[in-house]
């Protein structure tokens, strides 16, 4: 017979193939990560509303603890579960000695009106000189008149009182305003006050607060001929699609609002205020844009502007004396502040620009009427509905014409030439032509740029 035999393997065959080093070191490359490309945490609720997490804990919560003494023959605290619980809180000995500064601390109250030792020098025990805190208000309240109580004659008089208690010295009420020499010296004070060197002006409160850098006050003629409002708003002004995410950060659409003032077209308490926002991000990114460096639209290039809601005007009142500063460093500005400057200012001089605010107005979203269309405004007015608007930028120069042109001259006037009785900043018949400048101007310049409209009236 004949054996067969079979080689074993001693040693393993390895197969090596390896691979040259990289000619070139590793680059990173940067990719862009907008706010978009996060996830919100919203789809995690979900989740955590169907997974339990149980909490086991024992009735000591872990801790072994004795409550109290137990008693001769007994067995740890079970004297306290049965109620006793003198071994964490003794029965109080009335002859305990006190000492003489705690005294004051075991004397009963005296009863509001009632006639006791601490009412005759109109002190509080241990605290004399001083007058009681129960005589700060005599009167009772009742709580079913709370809602018809006229409370701020009471608050004052709890507040003089409580200042009186604590030794508030009275602040100084200073000259009458009305009075026209209190006013005259008042405004003399100012001129003192305006030369003295930075490192002597104080807050007027806050007198720990010091003047570190003065800026001269100038009205903007750049935004001179513009109106500014002070609007309030009762909820997000925004809008979003109904599956569109949620935003993360501001919207860059808002600032760039555009309204339409419809209030004298309709019958009082109906009037509407129609609220316009870019077409999207890019659009308004690139409004922005040319805004700031006060560049041109190009020819056929307008940006679209589309109606988003109607809004109803609930309070509108005059503002005086109520103004919007903007701070130019001028020359001294530092890199961050020229990059956001916007180029029609650029090489002004140092200075805190003003424009008067001319009035504060709060607005709110308007709701339809059940069958009511809010493309279609009822008769007999004559303004017609805007689904959009195309603008385009121009300089004030190479668009105004004719009336409008010397309407915006008369502005750019105040500046240059204001007139001698001009006391408060004013944008209302301040100009040269009389009557003719009563009429608001169809056109206004933007930081240096003319805003072109072109209407698009709903084909819808």
């Amino acid at each position: 017979m004949q054996k067969s035999s079979k080689t074993d393997l001693l040693v393993r065959v390895r197969y090596q193939n390896p691979l040259p080093a990289p000619p070139f070191p590793p680059k990173l490359i940067n990719i862009p990560t907008g706010p978009q490309r996060y996830a919100t945490y919203d789809f995690l609720s979900p989740i955590q509303g169907e997974r339990e997490l149980p909490l086991i804990l024992d009735s000591e919560l872990g801790l072994p603890l004795e409550y109290g003494k137990p008693h001769e023959g007994g067995r740890g605290d079970g004297e306290y579960w049965m109620g006793n619980r003198t071994g964490i809180a003794p029965v109080p000995n009335p002859n305990a000695p006190i000492a003489d500064e705690d005294a004051f601390m075991f004397e009963d109250a005296t009863p509001q009106g009632a006639a006791g030792p601490s009412s005759a020098t109109g002190s509080i025990p241990g605290t004399p000189g001083r007058a009681s805190v129960t005589e700060v208000s005599k009167k009772v309240d009742v709580s079913w008149l709370r809602k018809t109580e006229y409370l701020s004659s009471e608050a004052s008089s709890q507040r003089q009182a409580l200042q009186a208690m604590n030794g508030t010295p009275k602040r100084d009420t200073g000259l009458n305003a009305l009075d026209r020499d209190s006013r005259a010296a008042a405004i003399s004070a100012t001129f003192a006050e305006a030369h003295k060197p930075l490192d002597e002006l104080q807050h007027p409160t806050k007198r720990d607060l010091r003047a570190v850098e003065a800026f001269e006050l100038l009205p903007d003629d750049d935004l001179w001929a513009n109106e500014y409002d002070l609007v309030r708003f009762g909820e997000d002004p925004s809008t979003r699609a109904p599956g569109e995410p949620a935003r993360l950060g501001p919207d860059p659409r808002l600032p760039r609002a555009i309204f339409r003032d419809l209030t004298s077209e309709f019958p009082e308490g109906e009037g509407r205020v129609s609220f316009y926002l870019p077409a999207n991000d890019q659009a308004a990114l690139g409004y922005t844009e040319k805004r700031y460096t006060g560049e041109e639209s190009a020819e056929g290039e307008p940006f679209d502007f589309r109606w988003v809601r109607d809004y109803e005007l609930l309070v509108s009142r005059p503002l005086a004396q109520e103004y919007i500063f903007s701070f130019d460093a001028g020359e001294d500005a530092t890199e961050g502040e020229e990059r956001v400057r916007p180029q029609t200012v650029a090489g002004r001089k140092k200075g805190a620009y003003y424009v008067p605010l001319q009035a504060a107005m709060q607005l709110r979203k308007r709701r339809p009427k059940r069958g009511e269309d809010p493309r279609m405004y009822p008769q007999p007015t004559e303004e017609a509905f805007w689904d959009g608007m195309a603008i385009s930028l121009h300089k004030p120069d190479s668009i105004l014409e004719g009336e409008h042109k010397l309407k915006f001259d008369a502005f750019k006037g105040e500046i240059a030439n204001p007139p001698e009785d001009w006391g408060v900043p004013s944008r209302g018949g301040g100009s040269a032509k009389g009557d003719e400048d009563e009429a608001e101007p169809p056109a206004k310049e933007e930081n240096g740029a003319e805003v072109k409209v072109s209407e698009s009236q709903s084909q819808e």
